[in-house]
C-alpha cells in the first residue's frame, strides 16, 4: 500500500509540476534485490523518467517533484533519491498504438 500511495504521489506531483493531465504520466516499481554504494551498502530509490522532449526549466521542476514524492512515500532522506530524465526523441517511441 506505501508504494501504491508514492506511486499515486509521483503522478499527481510530476504531472503538475511538467503542467500535464496525470493521465500522460505512468510510474511503476520495480525493487532491487541488492544496491551498493562505495565500499557499504546503501538504498537509493532510482527513477527513470522517460519523457517526450520539454523545456529545461519543466525538466528541473518534473526532476525535484518526483524525488520529493519518492523520498516522502519510501521514507528515505532526499539526496539519497537519485532521478534521471530521458528524453525521448520524436519519432523513436510506440505508444498508444502508433509511432510518437
Amino acid at each position: 500500500a506505501r508504494v501504491e500511495r508514492m506511486l499515486a504521489d509521483v503522478v499527481r506531483d510530476v504531472s503538475a509540476a511538467i503542467g500535464t493531465t496525470p493521465a500522460n504520466v505512468w510510474a511503476n516499481f520495480s525493487p532491487m534485490a541488492a544496491v551498493r554504494e562505495g565500499d557499504g551498502a546503501s538504498y537509493h530509490p532510482v527513477v527513470t523518467i522517460l519523457a517526450n522532449p520539454r523545456p529545461k526549466g519543466l525538466v528541473d521542476r518534473g526532476l525535484e517533484a518526483a524525488a520529493k514524492a519518492v523520498a516522502a512515500g519510501l521514507g528515505v532522506p532526499l539526496e539519497k533519491v537519485w532521478v534521471n530524465w530521458a528524453t525521448l526523441p520524436p519519432g523513436q517511441v510506440f505508444a498508444d498504438g502508433k509511432i510518437t
